[in-house]
């Protein structure tokens, strides 16, 4: 949802309480590094996109916003509630704006600030330092991914809390694949992750990032893609979903064949606002790699997960009380994963029964001695015995976990054919065909490596089998192959 659809609720359905109403925030657990923001405007030459005003393709606006800890002693100003209401607007012209540009609302806001409004809440400081300096040092990487056509602000106030433990936040504006729009559907799922991936590209050479440590907090339709990236993103060590998006759209993940789900390996903590979906979860279902907790929230409706929401309407006081905790156990969630800390667990076991309503939570015990995206990598290091062992013990423990991808494997094995290694080729054709049994490309390699070895026999059943199994082509080929086999066994009886 973005920002203009908020303003317009809360003015139709809700009269603000200004004076006092932002004084929750206090309660909020803030780290000891000042934090600083800045807002990045670049372009995505290899997307086409039309902006809202005009016709023709241009390159796509991509929008950044980053927090991060701050060196000391700075006097720039604050960025208000107001400079992010306004940057909201130049997510397609990329626009400039200065703290001064967003002193007073605009023509599109006007009527809705007004008043005591435009002090209290339009021009409340916040916490983060416009275009501060930044700290020297190495911290950890959270990419947060907002809700549907959004422009990335719907949790800042989460994101200036994690700047001030220690984290580099960053996110994007979210647009549809062509346009501002963005649907419910796999066009617009695949269009924001695409955008955090160009994100997570960009910020390899933000200064102080320790991109070998990366999490990831989603909102809504943010929450359903940061799944998605995460899987093609092995490295993502934790995510938190703020009443994310995962189980009405899980069809879309489903629909990807380029990803497995059951290969999900992030840290999971998921807070949900229906509680239907506390039991019918299938994320928690189908991954088994991974500790993951689900908290249902009492009372909670979807835009009460968005600290810019509640900024703007007032809420009742469980509201509040609720978004804080969920805010203060991302942060320890996060520290036990990134900064060895030790009060998440501790916190979830003794959660608020005023604020949840249930807990679903299960932990992975084990983990693969060697996940996927490495496994070629061990190999290679370690030597194909050592990898050969891998296989079979991760097989034994995680039976539906598929340590490697048929091409990528089977080109292991080809370059050992290429250097006759012929005994060291036989060992990976039978982890191939071990790993995808109903391949008839697995029987045609490990029949060809033994012929080339001189084993005749075991080389001429492979093959036999390997001919059943296969159609058109490939049965052409497998024919072809056994009558070479069939004139070198007879020139070696001969």
């Amino acid at each position: 949802m973005n920002l203009k659809t908020i303003i317009i609720i809360s003015a139709v359905f809700i009269t603000t309480n200004i004076h006092g109403q932002n004084s929750w925030q206090d309660e909020l657990e803030y780290g000891t590094y000042s934090i600083g923001f800045k807002t990045i405007h670049i372009e995505d030459y290899s997307r086409p996109y039309i902006k809202e005003s005009d016709s023709i393709y241009s390159p796509r606006p991509m929008q950044i916003s980053v927090w991060y800890p701050m060196a000391m002693n700075q006097k720039n100003t604050p960025i208000t509630f107001g400079y992010l209401l306004s940057l909201e607007e130049t997510v397609e012209t990329l626009q400039k704006i200065s703290l001064s540009d967003a002193s007073k609302p605009s023509d599109k806001y006007l009527d809705y600030f007004k008043g005591d409004k435009i002090e209290h809440i339009f021009n409340k400081p916040m916490k983060a330092i416009f275009d501060a300096t930044q700290l020297k040092g190495s911290f950890p990487l959270i990419l947060y991914g907002s809700s549907q056509s959004s422009s990335g602000y719907d949790n800042a106030l989460l994101c200036e809390q994690l700047a001030s433990h220690g984290y580099i936040v960053a996110t994007v504006a979210s647009k549809g694949a062509y346009s501002r729009p963005m649907p419910f559907n796999e066009e617009g799922a695949e269009a924001q992750t695409r955008d955090l991936e160009f994100l997570y590209g960009y910020m390899h050479n933000f200064p102080s990032v320790d991109i070998k440590n990366i999490g990831t907090v989603g909102f809504s339709f943010g929450g359903l893609n940061m799944v998605t990236f995460s899987l093609k993103n092995k490295n993502v060590k934790a995510m938190v979903a703020f009443d994310g998006s995962i189980p009405p759209g899980y069809p879309i993940l489903q629909s990807y064949n380029y990803i497995d789900i059951k290969e999900f390996n992030s840290n999971f903590l998921g807070f949900l606002g229906d509680k239907s979906y506390l039991n019918n979860y299938p994320l928690f279902d189908d991954v088994s790699l991974t500790d993951i907790y689900l908290l249902k929230l009492n009372k909670l409706d979807h835009l009460d997960f968005s600290s810019f929401n509640i900024t703007i309407l007032e809420q009742p006081n469980y509201v509040y009380k609720a978004y804080t905790d969920m805010a203060n156990l991302t942060v320890q969630f996060l520290n036990q994963n990134f900064k060895k800390g030790n009060t998440f667990d501790e916190s979830i076991k003794n959660y608020s029964k005023e604020i949840y309503a249930d807990l679903r939570q299960k932990k992975s015990n084990t983990h693969p001695k060697v996940v996927k995206a490495k496994f070629i990598n061990y190999i290679n290091k370690y030597g194909i015995d050592k990898g050969i062992e891998v296989y079979y013990e991760t097989k034994k423990d995680f039976p539906e976990y598929r340590l490697f991808d048929y091409k990528a494997f089977r080109d292991v094995g080809y370059l050992k054919m290429m250097e006759e290694d012929y005994d060291n080729a036989i060992k990976l054709y039978r982890v191939l065909l071990d790993a995808y049994p109903n391949t008839n490309d697995s029987y045609r390699r490990l029949g060809e490596a033994y012929m080339e070895n001189g084993d005749y026999k075991p080389a001429r059943e492979l093959l036999t089998k390997g001919l059943e199994i296969a159609k058109g082509d490939s049965k052409r080929t497998f024919k072809a192959i056994l009558k070479i086999l069939d004139e070198r066994d007879k020139n070696n009886k001969n």
